[in-house]
């Protein structure tokens, strides 16, 4: 088996593995790619042109009236940059003991993380540079 898999690769087979064992929740994953569009101050008409639909189909997406199968969430990610666990992440975030490691009331900690987890390296560092000012 090759080691080299790609980050996109594994977060690809995980997508397919939580998308075939359970049903998903629509609304969070919609969430969560209007989380990341937004921190790509990109439009909803802008991702919707960029993908030959309709921006109400988009919409729709984003606030869980539509189902995004994984080939439509692989596509979003390859137009926004970025892999198809910022969608789903909190789908199999789990600890050993199948508890969330995230907690569910807890809506400013999971935007701050999907905010990190969707910056680039530089913005990374310098949000760990400020949280070390902080402590």
């Amino acid at each position: 088996m090759n080691k080299c898999v790609s980050y996109n690769t594994r977060s690809y087979f995980i997508g397919i593995v939580v998308m075939i064992t359970r049903q998903l929740d629509e609304k969070a994953i919609g969430d969560n790619i209007r989380m990341v569009r937004k921190s790509r101050r990109m439009t909803l008409a802008q991702l919707a042109r960029s993908m030959n639909v309709n921006p109400s189909y988009i919409c729709n997406i984003e606030h869980g009236r539509e189902k995004a199968n994984l080939n439509l969430l692989v596509e979003i990610g390859s137009i926004m940059g970025c892999s198809v666990d910022l969608f789903i992440s909190q789908e199999y975030d789990f600890n050993k003991e199948g508890k969330s490691n995230l907690p569910e009331d807890d809506a400013l900690e999971k935007e701050i993380i999907m905010k990190v987890r969707s910056s680039s390296v530089e913005k990374k560092r310098k949000i760990k540079q400020l949280i070390d000012l902080l402590d």
